[in-house]
């Protein structure tokens, strides 16, 4: 196959405006078109062959890492056996933690650790504020001075450093975006994917753009050349008596006559340029009888139109979506995993980040993930459930830790057994974490009477919910569909349509009562 760098050279020899030249040229045009597309392909599947060899290496270092773990899980429930004692223990200060209501095992940076959530908040959190998690390390950074020695250098601790190491190069940092086998290699891959998907569908949107214009020019030249086409068939089209025949090519509708409509479908589309004669066509709204060379011109700018559409249509409904996948997984990869264990902590904690540094990219990605709630059934519409649906949808809604009896009853006494419900997911960024909840707006008789939380407390109001509720901070914020209204949703959301409300609103009487009722608890313990 002869190279776009022989036929430059070929190119260079040729007269210009010659048709050995013109030859040349529009060979030249196509190869470099196929090599660019092929080039594009190329670069998609080595970004799939990555993720490829991501996935493996993160398989492979999860099942190396998980015996060594369970031995440092062994190890430590031997040290502080109280703190794997599902009744719970009484600390140095006499303060009783309750019993465990869960524990996760995590990794950050590349270290261990046992998570535990307590009935009771007897521990101190980073701010100094009473907290029911306690955070216990397995494992130690070798030249953390803050450890003790013998900690860092218990056999285990120093097999899991090297373990650690040995999945980066010796110059790169133990625990980066790129460690082999880590999850932020994954997601690297992952952004890299839609990277070049995108850069593809982009570029081909330029170029459809481009042969329109040509195609376009094209056409119009053949009408230059052959007129601009008739309203009646030319004399001796059709024979006395007959009739147009419909046939399409390349998705449009040509009428033509009997015998050209026969040679068509034996012979293919070259059948009508060879039978000379005119055919009728609908260009720019109008059905005309045409030259064959101006029907085909007319064709093919109808076709680049199409794709034109086509792809701008993406760039309208899809890029957006799909650029910010592109740029959740390249920050979130910026951010080292190595493991598995933790990451929907680890997720939440970097998607809040990801939102204080980076708000409209978070929000388009918001944007899709609203437009899924609403494929998946939450359309903002009031519905009536009986007493086993409204316990299944909030029971699906919240998830397995809320207290489904609680909110179910609450709806049920303020709206009664025939309450109409209707359900308003939010996505809330609070205290460091990203996390999902909803409110269930209540009818009753037909009128809207109010809201009830995840906690089973009513409101009568969004506003009142955002003065009174408990179960966010004055510092959070919530994502959710503009006036919690996800009917918005039935042609797509548009960032417009989003709405980033206060997670609560505080007022002067509200830390008033909130420090009033820290000094009397001060005082109580006097």
């Amino acid at each position: 196959m002869i190279s776009s760098t022989e036929l430059e050279l070929k190119l260079t020899d040729a007269k210009p405006g010659s048709p050995e030249y013109t030859a040349i040229e529009e060979r030249l045009e196509g190869l470099q078109t196929l090599q660019g597309a092929a080039a594009n392909q190329v670069t998609l599947a080595e970004a799939y062959q990555e993720y490829g060899v991501a996935q493996a290496e993160a398989a492979d270092l999860a099942v190396t890492m998980e015996p060594l773990k369970q031995q440092l899980l062994a190890q430590a429930q031997e040290r502080n056996p109280h703190h794997f004692d599902w009744e719970g223990y009484t600390n140095g200060h006499g303060d009783f933690t309750g019993k465990i209501k869960s524990q996760d095992i995590i990794e950050e940076n590349g270290q261990l650790y046992v998570v535990t959530e307590y009935e009771n908040a007897p521990f101190t959190d980073e701010n100094g504020d009473d907290t029911n998690i306690h955070k216990s390390a397995l494992t130690y950074d070798l030249n953390d001075e803050g450890i003790r020695e013998d900690f860092r250098n218990d056999p285990l601790n120093k097999q899991w450093q090297e373990m650690l190491a040995s999945t980066q190069d010796l110059s790169a940092p133990v625990c980066t975006a790129n460690a082999n086998g880590s999850q932020s290699a994954l997601d690297a891959a992952r952004s890299k994917i839609v990277g070049v998907q995108v850069d593809q569908l982009d570029a081909g949107l330029r170029d459809a753009k481009t042969a329109l214009a040509d195609a376009t020019t094209a056409r119009d030249r053949a009408i230059t050349d052959y007129g601009p086409g008739t309203v009646e068939a030319p004399a001796g089209t059709l024979k006395p008596g007959e009739t147009a025949v419909k046939i399409t090519v390349n998705g449009r509708d040509l009428w033509v006559a009997p015998e050209v409509a026969a040679a068509y479908e034996e012979q293919g589309p070259g059948a009508i340029g060879d039978s000379g004669k005119w055919v009728q066509i609908e260009m720019d709204g109008q059905k005309l009888w045409v030259h064959p060379e101006l029907a085909a011109a007319e064709i093919d700018r109808g076709q680049a139109e199409t794709e034109k559409n086509q792809l701008e249509d993406w760039e309208e409904n899809v890029r957006p979506a799909m650029v910010a996948g592109r740029d959740w997984y390249a920050f979130s990869a910026s951010h080292p995993k190595l493991l598995e264990y933790g990451s929907a902590d680890h997720e939440a904690k970097v998607k809040y980040e990801y939102f204080e540094e980076h708000k409209d990219q978070a929000l388009a990605g918001y944007q899709v993930q609203l437009e899924n709630l609403y494929e998946a059934g939450f359309t903002g519409e009031y519905e009536t459930y009986t007493p086993d649906q409204l316990s299944t949808a909030v029971g699906q809604t919240l998830g397995p830790e809320a207290d489904v009896q609680k909110v179910t009853e609450e709806i049920t006494d303020r709206g009664g057994d025939d309450a109409e419900v209707k359900i308003v997911p939010i996505f809330s960024l609070d205290g460091g974490k990203e996390s999902t909840t909803a409110l269930f707006a209540i009818k009753s008789g037909g009128d809207e009477i109010g809201y009830v939380d995840s906690l089973g407390k009513y409101y009568s109001t969004f506003d009142e919910f955002q003065h009174e509720n408990r179960i966010f901070s004055e510092k959070g914020n919530l994502v959710m569909a503009k006036g919690g209204d996800m009917s918005l949703g039935e042609d797509g959301f548009s960032l417009d349509e989003l709405e980033v409300a206060d997670a609560r609103k505080v007022d002067f009487w509200d830390k008033a009562t909130d420090i009033g009722l820290g000094i009397v608890a001060g005082v109580s313990t006097i």
